[in-house]
């Protein structure tokens, strides 16, 4: 079973998010190759993609790549972890969007 971050629903659409490290990335990877991919310069999991749009979502992946070095640097001071921080970030980009 598999269960994303956060839902959001922005402009007639909902999104299904995905908040993982490059660590996790990396370890889910080891156990599943080609579970997550990098297509266009954003990381995504294709079964997940596919179930979500079976319900008409989108599905994204959120890694540290997706922010700043400032935001980085002030989450990672806020939570101890990088999962942690991971999902630090997403929630305050949900709120934003």
């Amino acid at each position: 079973m598999h269960r994303p971050d956060f839902l959001c629903i922005e402009d007639g659409r909902v999104i299904l998010i995905e908040c993982k490290s490059l660590d996790g990335i990396a370890d889910k990877n080891a156990r599943n190759p080609g579970f997550f991919e990098f297509v266009g310069g954003r990381w995504k999991c294709p079964p997940a993609a596919d179930e979500a749009r079976k319900f008409g979502f989108d599905y994204e992946v959120w890694t540290e790549l997706d922010f700043g070095d400032i935001e980085l640097r002030n989450a990672t001071c806020e939570a101890s972890g990088s999962a942690r921080t991971a999902r630090l970030l997403c929630r305050r980009r949900c709120r934003r969007t």
